[in-house]
């Protein structure tokens, strides 16, 4: 299996202070039957960083200066070419528990696409929250389950490497560039399963977007443009999602009066949504009973 299965993260400068957590939680996985290959984002001397070592490894240099979207499409055809049949994805900042390697292969020799729970912690490794997605083990995820928000990234996720859809590059307005990933890959039909029975340690600090962060004007202005973003592409590609680009045309146009913005922010605190998903805090007029 090991030629089979790569473990795969990107390095850049703002996690290097992270990175021997990363490493300590990779030498201890149960299972070793993997390769560990390193996406090096500007980051000096990544061998000397990753000390010692029990993992064969291999670091790969992104071209310089390459916004999010880019470096994923380079990422991901990287992976198309290579000779692993199935790829996990782990946050460089992050780390794991010992058995994360061993449940996802044995999830990906049932399904397309396995996503992990999320354990919150701190800087510090302090625990925040545990289980954070709320989902049930083994619930299986269709497209519905994340048209509106999203539990999928490069850092929680495991998947076979024939899953990628065809279509692996990405416009450069797409800021949320997992979701519309995963988004392709369900919507295309391909099988995805959540899972605690493993998880990622999801360290919280001012580079995260999901978890105990307050809800901001100025972090709904830009869910509501990643939002538009997201449904316009969907809209584009797969003749999808016309009416939630319509709705949330129409809340970006509410939102653009100060008196609107402060209602609209004030009517999504009163939710008071516990631990919500990537971009579910943003919900539309029709969704909160505004009259436009």
């Amino acid at each position: 299996m090991k030629e089979l299965t790569c473990f795969l993260t990107v390095i850049f400068p703002e996690n290097v202070i992270f990175f021997k957590d990363f490493v300590d939680s990779i030498n201890e996985q149960t299972s070793k039957n993997f390769q560990l290959l390193i996406f090096n984002d500007g980051v000096e001397d990544v061998k000397t960083l990753i000390g010692s070592i029990l993992i064969d490894y291999e670091v790969i240099s992104l071209p310089k200066e390459l916004a999010i979207a880019q470096n994923r499409t380079f990422i991901l055809e990287y992976l198309k070419q290579s000779i692993f049949k199935y790829a996990i994805f782990g946050d460089s900042d992050d780390y794991f528990p010992r058995n994360r390697v061993e449940v996802n292969l044995r999830y990906l020799s049932e399904y397309d696409i396995v996503i992990n729970d999320t354990h919150l912690v701190d800087i510090n490794k302090i625990s925040l929250m545990s289980e954070y997605f709320m989902l049930k083990n083994r619930d299986t995820i269709a497209f519905n389950n994340i048209k509106n928000k999203n539990c999928c990234g490069l850092g929680n996720t495991a998947i076979k490497i024939s899953a990628l859809p065809n279509n692996i590059s990405f416009n450069s307005n797409i800021a949320a560039v997992d979701w519309m990933l995963f988004s392709r890959m369900i919507y295309e039909g391909n099988s995805a399963v959540y899972t605690n029975e493993t998880f990622i340690y999801y360290r919280q600090h001012n580079l995260n977007s999901i978890g105990l962060k307050s809800i901001t004007k100025e972090r709904l202005l830009k869910g509501i443009s990643i939002k538009l973003n997201h449904y316009s592409n969907l809209v584009d590609e797969y003749n999808i999602c016309h009416k939630e680009l319509s709705e949330y045309r129409a809340l970006a146009q509410y939102c653009l009066n100060e008196g609107n913005l402060k209602r609209y922010l004030e009517s999504i605190l009163s939710l008071n949504l516990q631990n919500p998903m990537w971009w579910e805090e943003i919900k539309t007029l029709q969704d909160l009973k505004i009259q436009e």
